[in-house]
């Protein structure tokens, strides 16, 4: 597929914790998936340039393709990637970058 726009950036796993405590684990992020996804809202055809942890969402990976982004530039690192935990503290929201394994 021809795209008119490459996206280059990060496919990431996050782990939320909320201010009232609840959690959500293992949710697809990234700024490479928003912005693909928020392209393809405009109709714009585009592709993706990353690469992948083992453990990113395969379901995420099936729905950006359902919606039309060309996944051929996305390559998986063959080992776990790189999490975020965001955790929100009233107003406030901490980011943790790690790299598991």
């Amino acid at each position: 597929m021809s795209v008119d726009l490459v996206v280059l950036g990060n496919l990431l796993v996050d782990d939320v914790v909320l201010p009232d405590g609840r959690t959500r684990m293992a949710e697809p992020g990234g700024a490479a998936l928003y912005a693909a996804l928020g392209a393809r809202l405009w109709g714009v055809r585009v592709g993706i340039v990353s690469v992948r942890g083992d453990e990113y969402p395969a379901d995420a990976l099936d729905l950006m393709a359902r919606r039309g982004v060309a996944l051929d530039g996305v390559r998986s690192l063959g080992r776990p990637g790189l999490r975020t935990w965001l955790l929100y503290e009233g107003a406030r929201r901490h980011l943790v970058h790690r790299l598991e394994g």
